[in-house]
């Protein structure tokens, strides 16, 4: 009888041990989606800014309309 008892409280402990890993695996792997995340918002605003920087170096080119009638 009392080596079933510990048979059992060996096995409730794997399973907590196991449990437990797979909790800190879960955090980890919620971590690293949070720091890709996060790494590809800075890389998208870099690239707003360059963008931003680029239109404000380069004249606005202005085009003839079609809309405009003149006198013939």
């Amino acid at each position: 009888m009392f080596a079933v008892l510990i048979i059992i409280g060996f096995l409730i402990c794997r399973g907590l041990f196991a449990f437990a890993k797979h909790i800190d695996q879960q955090s980890y792997e919620k971590r690293r989606f949070y720091l890709m995340v996060s790494a590809d918002l800075d890389r998208m605003d870099k690239i707003i800014q360059e963008n931003k920087k680029l239109k404000s170096k380069q004249p606005e080119l202005i085009l003839p309309t079609k809309d405009w009638v003149g006198r013939n």
